[in-house]
């Protein structure tokens, strides 16, 4: 049997079942064709809310990366800010230590007791808060007040 055969073969039985049904072939076809027609628009209709939801979806990663770059570079400026601090508070730890290494040499050199030298910081604490306003409430200079 080649295929032809069978495929006559298989429209004889589709013949025979709509002619045992009572509906003609042309009928049947008919149905078909509106059935096809029908599941072809569901589908078309059903690509279509897809696309619109993926087009919604790609604008919201859109904007989702512009807010992520907004932020990384909002990052990176306050990253840059923080070096920058950073090394001036380096800066500042190393003259604090050279001028504290500066007072012990001269406190040893003139002799001066932990008193003396107490007393001197706590006028020269003064006299920096009266030139300097913003250093009036400090942590620092309430400790040295306190001493």
């Amino acid at each position: 049997m080649n295929s032809n055969d069978v495929t006559v073969a298989g429209q004889i039985a589709v013949i025979t079942e709509y002619q045992k049904a009572g509906i003609s072939r042309s009928e049947a076809e008919a149905t078909r064709a509106r059935i096809d027609k029908s599941t072809i628009t569901r589908q078309n209709y059903e690509l279509d809310s897809v696309q619109a939801k993926l087009t919604k979806l790609g604008d919201r990663v859109r904007s989702q990366e512009i807010l992520l770059a907004h932020q990384a570079d909002e990052i990176r400026e306050k990253d840059e800010a923080l070096k920058q601090r950073d090394e001036l508070i380096l800066e500042w730890m190393v003259s604090n230590e050279i001028w504290r290494g500066l007072a012990k040499q001269y406190k040893l050199q003139l002799g001066l007791s932990d008193e003396q030298l107490v007393d001197d910081q706590k006028k020269i604490a003064e006299i920096i808060a009266k030139e300097n306003p913003k250093f009036e409430k400090t942590e620092f200079l309430a400790k040295v007040r306190n001493k």
